[in-house]
């Protein structure tokens, strides 16, 4: 019974241990996990670790104030922030704390500090270093400065003599300068007046020249009005020529149509001569009719003449009429030349 019993405690104890095993398994890869988060916010983002909260805190502050006994300080994670922000350690904050201080009133409290302590102190020391040597590297930079402004200022001096002598030299110049300028001025006053002058000759010349385009535009206006008139009795001449050319024409027609009615009235008379011969034989009666007829050929014979006298005259009229109008159309010609020829 006491050896069952001794192995049953033995099976218990090794399950405790395994349980036991497998939580701080799980706890140590949580951490791990953590770790691993931060240092990638921290690689991401670096000016985290700069960022102070409403007490003025780091994110420093803030991991070494919330280790306590139960929770430790976790070593790698104050080695990011420190490498990521090697200042933190000397930052304080409105309480006027350093992390060194805070950790240092945790030293009894809070287990494994004395390697979290000798951390901080190695980058205080590493910080101070840096610090030193950044004195040293601005104190010489300060002296090459000084230097270097000495170098440029004694160069300034130079410069600054060279352009006073520049400036003298530039003084003696502009007086020379001004007097030539004002030399200059009396000749521009000179050709001022001499350009007054030809101005008001300008202008004389552009009233004159006004004076000659309007005579032109009136000369046009005529010469157009000239040639609108002449075009016009051109027409009216053509229509004239048409007009007697009709006349004639019809003239011809009725002079050809009286001389057939002479002719018909010759013809008609020889037949009644021939029929009245013919027909009566009493030479008195025939004498009688013989002298009718020879009173109307007579009559249609004066007829004809006093026709032909009125178409005469009206042929004379109208080649009169022509004859105006054709030496109208030469003046109008010879008064266009003249006026294109006062124009050009």
């Amino acid at each position: 019974v006491d050896l069952k019993n001794g192995s049953n405690r033995d099976d218990q104890r090794d399950s405790a241990d395994s349980s036991n095993d497998d939580i701080l398994s799980k706890r140590s890869e949580s951490l791990f996990q953590l770790e691993n988060l931060i240092q990638e916010i921290v690689h991401a983002y670096p000016q985290a670790t700069m960022k102070q909260d409403d007490q003025g805190m780091l994110p420093l502050h803030l991991c070494i104030s919330n280790a306590n006994a139960s929770a430790c300080i976790n070593e790698r994670v104050v080695f990011l922030l420190i490498i990521s922000n090697p200042a933190a350690v000397r930052t304080r904050d409105n309480f006027g704390k350093t992390p060194l201080d805070m950790l240092l009133e945790r030293r009894s409290t809070v287990p494994g500090v004395e390697s979290i302590i000798s951390i901080m102190n190695l980058s205080t020391s590493m910080v101070d270093n840096i610090v030193d040597s950044v004195k040293v590297e601005a104190a010489q930079e300060c002296l090459k400065v000084e230097k270097r402004a000495e170098n440029e200022r004694v160069a300034s001096q130079r410069i600054i003599a060279r352009l006073e002598d520049e400036l003298g030299d530039e003084h003696r110049r502009s007086v020379k300068e001004n007097a030539s300028a004002e030399e200059m001025r009396k000749k521009i006053s000179a050709i001022e007046q001499e350009l007054y002058v030809t101005r008001k000759k300008y202008d004389s010349l552009e009233l004159d020249l006004d004076q000659v385009r309007k005579e032109r535009d009136e000369l046009i206006s005529t010469n157009e009005s000239f040639s609108n008139q002449l075009d016009k009795e051109e027409d009216v001449a053509i229509e004239i020529k048409r007009k007697a050319a009709d006349d004639c024409e019809e003239q011809n027609r009725t002079i050809a149509s009286l001389k057939n009615e002479v002719n018909t009235a010759r013809a008609m008379v020889e037949a009644i001569e021939h029929q009245l011969r013919t027909k009566f034989t009493n030479e008195q009666e025939l004498t009688t009719a013989v002298q009718k007829l020879k009173k109307k050929v007579i009559s249609l014979n004066s007829n004809y003449e006093q026709e032909k006298k009125k178409l005469l005259s009206e042929v004379e009229r109208l080649e009169q009429e022509m004859e105006i109008f054709q030496r109208t159309a030469d003046e109008l010609t010879v008064k266009n030349a003249a006026a294109q020829e006062r124009n050009n």
